[in-house]
């Protein structure tokens, strides 16, 4: 094995229950209470350990528009309306700026693909990933 994933918490199991998780060439290749092996390790210490995340409908050009203007004072926040009154003021550069800040975020914290509204999968390589 090439890594293993120790003290891991998987989705379907009990809380507490934690495994270790053998890697090898990308792909898992074991699952149990202890995985002796000499290959490198990585302690999740208890956190949750699961399948990659799929965002199907996302509106970059809104994303953290919260950056850029005010909240409104009920913080009831509708997208659409919400920036139609800011979208004059807002550059296409400051739109990329923060749907890459978002991209990138989304990648570190485990999503996998985010789709555009058009459907189309957003490939890594267009982010410099």
């Amino acid at each position: 094995m090439d890594q293993i994933i120790r003290r891991a918490q998987l989705p379907e199991r009990p809380a507490g229950q934690l495994v270790d998780i053998g890697i090898e060439t990308g792909s898992i290749v074991a699952i149990d209470t202890h995985i002796s092996t000499d290959a490198p390790s990585y302690d999740a210490a208890g956190r949750l350990v699961c399948g990659g995340l799929i965002e199907s409908h996302i509106h970059l050009d809104k994303s953290r528009l919260l950056d850029v203007v005010p909240a409104p004072a009920d913080r009831q926040i509708n997208p659409v309306r919400y920036s139609a009154g800011f979208k004059s003021g807002i550059s296409t550069a400051d739109i990329y700026g923060r749907a890459e800040r978002t991209l990138r975020e989304s990648r570190l914290n485990g999503y996998d693909v985010l789709l555009r509204l058009e459907r189309t999968p957003l490939r890594q390589e267009q982010f410099g990933e």
